[in-house]
């Protein structure tokens, strides 16, 4: 029997337990609609935050990733600028070895066939000037237009080699 007692004096704690904590004063549904409200509109709000937040930080990632892109796009192009500058030193300083060698292996010649030569050298001396003038406004020009001065001096070379070629045949 004590263990019975026990147990009813324990169940009626219990019960008295949960009527204390079960009946506390109750809140009318409007009042809990509104803190419900109230608490969705501050997540709702913090949300927001985190989400501008997130949004600038991707923003500015994009920024940094092209700026790096635009960065080694400049950076190739001018190594390729380099590069192209290089060769056409080279080319040109070659062009003029060429004319002076046709201006001594003209001197061989005589009568019509000199005077030939000479008029080529004198066109192909014209052409390397113009060249010339190309290459040096192809240094200054800038990498939105370098574009097309190279190719208009890749045309003029190929047009000089080409002439170079025909007043080397007279002495082939």
């Amino acid at each position: 029997m004590k263990h019975s007692a026990t147990k009813i004096f324990m169940l009626a704690l219990f019960f008295a337990l949960a009527m204390i904590l079960g009946c506390g004063e109750e809140k009318p549904p409007e009042a809990t609609i509104q803190e419900n409200q109230e608490e969705a509109k501050e997540e709702i709000q913090e949300i927001q935050e985190e989400t501008k937040e997130e949004v600038r930080e991707i923003q500015e990632e994009a920024r940094e990733e092209t700026r790096d892109v635009l960065d080694s796009k400049t950076e190739f192009t001018i190594e390729q600028k380099e590069e192209y500058t290089a060769k056409m030193n080279e080319q040109m300083s070659d062009m003029e070895e060429k004319i002076q060698d046709l201006k001594y292996d003209a001197q061989a010649l005589e009568g019509e066939a000199r005077e030939k030569v000479e008029q080529q050298i004198d066109n192909l001396s014209a052409m390397y000037e113009k060249a010339a003038n190309e290459f040096s406004n192809l240094k200054a020009q800038g990498m939105d237009t370098w574009s097309e001065a190279r190719q208009t001096l890749d045309y003029t070379m190929n047009q000089m080699e080409q002439a170079y070629q025909d007043a080397k045949a007279n002495f082939e």
